[in-house]
């Protein structure tokens, strides 16, 4: 991972971002507090109308995170699928919303 540079704001990550700067700074919080050595982290939710660009929010931010090169994932089947999401990924992304049936 590159270093930090000093003097960076939130004013960088607003080009890539379909946000308010508000939003934008609740980002920055998950994106730093998801780099600390923790049990748990932050959860992120990204919620908005179709076309808001909420899969490509979550692509960027998990490329910054996430080592894993697939970029997304199928909605778990299962409470053990989403373990074994959960488990072998630090960022969990999925194309659509959740939703029960």
């Amino acid at each position: 991972m590159p270093e930090p540079e000093p003097g960076a704001g939130i004013e960088e990550l607003l080009p890539f971002l379909n946000v308010s700067r508000s939003h934008a700074v609740l980002i920055s919080h998950w994106l730093i507090h998801s780099l600390l050595p923790s049990p748990s982290y932050p959860i992120l939710v990204l919620q908005g109308e179709q076309g808001t660009a909420k899969t490509g929010t979550s692509c960027l931010l998990r490329a910054l995170l996430d080592p894993n090169v697939v970029p997304l994932r199928g909605l778990p089947r299962n409470e053990h699928e989403l373990l074994i999401s959960a488990a072998n990924g630090h960022v969990a992304t999925t194309p659509g919303a959740w939703r029960r049936g």
